[in-house]
Formats: C-alpha cells, sequence, structure tokens
C-alpha cells in the first residue's frame, strides 16, 4: 500500500497491511552462536562462565536476537510495502519477558506480530502507538522468551 504525502490511512487499513507484510518476514531461524555470547559478556560484564555452566544465554542478549526482525519490518515498510505511510518512527519502550531458561546452544525462530495500535493525539498531531512482539521459540516450538516493542508511528 504506496500513498501520496497527503495521504492518511485508516488504523484498519494500517494494522492489517502492517499484519501482512509481518506475515510476509515470516519466522526466522537462527543459532546462538557461543563464541558471539562470549564477547557480547566481555563487552557488557556478563559472567560468561556462568553463562557456560548453566546453559543460559544472558538476559542482556535477547534484544540482539529480536532487533534484525523489527528492523526488517520497518526497512520493508518504507521502502516497500507501506511507502509513504509511515513518516516518523519513535522506539518508546520494550518490555522482555522469559517463560522458560533459554539455553546457550541450540536452534532457535523468532516470530514477529502486531500486538495492537491506538491511534493517539500529541502536541505535533496524531500518531499510532504501535505494539509489536517477536517471541522465540525453540525447535520443538516451546515459547523461550518475548520482546515487545512500542513505537509511535506518524502516519
Amino acid at each position: 500500500m504506496k500513498m501520496s504525502d497527503e495521504s492518511k490511512i485508516s488504523i484498519g487499513e494500517f494494522t492489517e497491511s502492517a499484519k501482512a507484510l509481518i506475515g510476509k518476514i515470516g519466522p526466522v531461524e537462527f543459532a546462538v552462536d557461543e563464541g558471539i555470547i562470549r564477547a557480547f559478556c566481555e563487552t557488557t560484564g556478563h559472567d560468561f562462565d556462568n553463562c557456560k555452566k548453566n546453559n543460559f544465554v544472558p538476559q542482556g542478549y535477547l534484544m540482539t536476537l529480536t532487533i534484525p526482525l523489527i528492523t526488517q519490518f520497518f526497512i520493508k515498510a518504507a521502502l516497500d510495502e507501506l511507502k509513504g505511510v509511515i513518516k516518523g518512527v519513535i522506539h518508546t519502550n520494550s518490555i522482555i519477558q522469559y517463560y522458560r531458561p533459554f539455553p546457550l546452544a541450540g536452534k532457535y525462530i523468532g516470530h514477529m506480530g502486531l500486538k495492537s495500535v491506538v491511534e493517539k493525539t500529541g502536541s505535533l498531531g496524531n500518531y499510532y502507538a504501535a505494539d509489536f512482539e517477536v517471541v522465540i521459540t525453540d525447535d520443538k516450538s516451546e515459547k523461550l522468551a518475548g520482546d515487545i516493542h512500542q513505537f509511535f508511528l506518524r502516519v
């Protein structure tokens, strides 16, 4: 859905278009690399030896896994699917939740979804507050963690 600068998309049209784009991106498979986790721990002060001994990914690393899906959405939206619709983006919040231990080694799948879109009014006009969720599952479809990102979108 490409629109001119003067056009405004309804909240329903935006939600439908965003969900369609998310469907095209689809789930993304990835593996956690122990060497990268070690470097992350050294950089951030996490205890890698403890992570390795207890077989878990440090909590601070989760956004490193979820952000590429969010980024892919906004790149595809800006360049093609929602070109001219989203005129500004502000990341306002991230809520991380762990459902069970996140093993250090394994293959994982990132699933992105659109939880909600609400129209709001601010001092500079109307915008949409959109909550995108990325859920990480293991290869048995067990939910390991989730990350909800809220964005204010000028449309």
